[in-house]
């Protein structure tokens, strides 16, 4: 308690920063796993036919809604990462996400602790206040998920800059004029041109900042060693894990074994989850040897004395104790959505919905205001359970990660 009562004092405004980043996090799992699930159980509510089992899916015991949960975990894994558990493909998809977790441990190291520039390579505005860094943090945030709204959607964006322009000026009892259809593409270019716009910028950015460092041979070989070799590595050990998950989760939906052979199942899978961190830690230890052995002079990282200042200030760490965590990541999700789903079916806001279904005739439909009002009970009910959830499995493991972290540092 006494180191975390120093870095409070050290580091202005990060444990005030930590506090509401905290319950932020368990509030956006709620919200993703509510929003997720809104868009199917719209369609049966307005589906005579789906009324029965969706009715019989809130009447259903827990156990039923885990095997429910896992169903719909394995069902967006093998769309993400492909049917086989150990494949190009995903590995692919796991080392396209690894590229983006520098940049997030980067930013987070910095909201944080003010690590403006991590192994001497100036990236961030040195900005004591804790205040100021949540805020710019929050700008960003929003613009990013901003231009990659935009992105996404460009299509109907466009559309609706155009019907907002133009529909409002049309005739429905003449053509449009040559002027007007002119306008319009024009406005479909311009829409599509701003749609990208965003994607663009960031990517001129990435290649002038890699340009200004390209003249200092080690600020370019510690780039190489945080965007090339250790996402190599993290997607590898990544891979494993999720391998791992997976082949669990199939198991237990294949066999639906009592609660606690699952609990056993659930405690192995963090532990194999556990030994693939150390086993990535173990090989970027190999792999900065090889390098130190073959080339001592472009070595970028002494591994032995970056260990020896993480001692000296843990917070230095920060980057590689984030990039190493993602290995956890899918036993959490496992556990999360596991938990989650028993706890949204034992909701007692779900029992007047379950009841209203089972009694609605299949041969009158529900008005668009009954609809409205299941969906956000049925949505109130799936973000506190989730939440709920996140609280029981990421508090306990950011627990168990900090005593482990206390024993070897």
């Amino acid at each position: 308690m006494s180191d975390l009562w120093t870095w409070a004092n050290d580091n202005s405004g990060g444990l005030a920063l930590l506090g509401v980043a905290f319950p932020l996090l368990i509030l956006a799992i709620g919200f993703l796993a509510s929003h997720f699930r809104a868009v199917p159980t719209e369609k049966m509510l307005r589906d005579p036919a789906s009324w029965s089992a969706l009715a019989q899916t809130y009447q259903s015991s827990g156990s039923d809604a885990y095997f429910q949960s896992l169903d719909r975990v394995l069902g967006f894994a093998n769309r993400w990462y492909g049917e086989r558990l150990l494949s190009w493909r995903a590995y692919g998809t796991c080392l396209t996400l690894a590229f983006v977790y520098p940049l997030l441990a980067l930013l987070i190291g910095w909201g944080l602790f003010n690590i403006w520039a991590p192994a001497g390579i100036s990236i961030f505005r040195d900005t004591g206040s804790g205040f100021e860094r949540a805020l710019r943090l929050v700008l960003f945030a929003a613009g990013a998920a901003t231009a990659l709204n935009i992105v996404k959607n460009e299509e109907s964006f466009s559309q609706f800059v155009v019907n907002k322009l133009f529909k409002p000026l049309d005739d429905p009892n003449t053509r449009p004029s040559f002027l007007s259809k002119v306008g319009r593409v024009l406005v479909e270019v311009l829409a599509f041109a701003f749609a990208f716009a965003f994607a663009v910028v960031a990517a001129v950015a990435v290649a002038v900042a890699f340009a200004v460092v390209a003249a200092d041979i080690d600020a370019a070989l510690m780039i190489f060693l945080l965007y090339v070799l250790l996402p190599v590595l993290n997607a590898a050990a990544d891979l494993l894990s999720l391998a791992i998950t997976r082949f669990f989760l199939a198991r237990v939906l294949a066999q639906r074994p009592v609660v606690w052979i699952i609990l056993a199942q659930m405690l192995l899978d963090l532990a194999l989850a556990a030994c693939c961190l150390l086993l990535l830690l173990a090989a970027l230890v190999g792999a900065l040897e090889i390098w130190s052995a073959l080339s001592p002079a472009t070595a970028p990282l002494d591994w032995r004395a970056f260990w020896a200042s993480i001692h000296a200030d843990p917070k230095q760490g920060i980057t590689l104790y984030l990039m190493a965590a993602t290995t956890l990541v899918p036993t959490l999700v496992h556990l999360i959505a596991g938990l989650g789903a028993v706890w949204t079916q034992k909701s007692r806001l779900l029992h007047p919905v379950a009841a209203k279904l089972a009694a609605q005739p299949v041969t009158k439909p529900f008005a668009e205001i009954e609809i409205d009002q299941m969906l956000r009970t049925i949505g109130r009910a799936t973000l506190w359970g989730y939440a709920r959830a996140s609280v029981a499995v990421i508090l306990p493991t950011a627990i168990l990660l900090w005593i482990a972290y206390s024993l070897i540092i």
